[in-house]
């Protein structure tokens, strides 16, 4: 299922008003990102990393 450009703003504005960013680099995290982060508190960049390092 292809993510519509309502949900993708809607999550940008939730993000942004919630702060929700990586904790290592800071960057506001995207649509396509939020099960990682929720996980992780990552961004999917860092949280893979992280998880070649184990």
């Amino acid at each position: 299922m292809e993510n519509s450009e309502e949900q993708i703003a809607a999550w940008s504005k939730k993000a942004e008003m919630n702060d929700y960013r990586c904790d290592i680099c800071g960057e506001l995290i995207g649509y396509d990102e939020r099960e990682t982060y929720f996980e992780t508190k990552y961004c999917a960049t860092h949280a893979n990393r992280m998880s070649k390092d184990d």
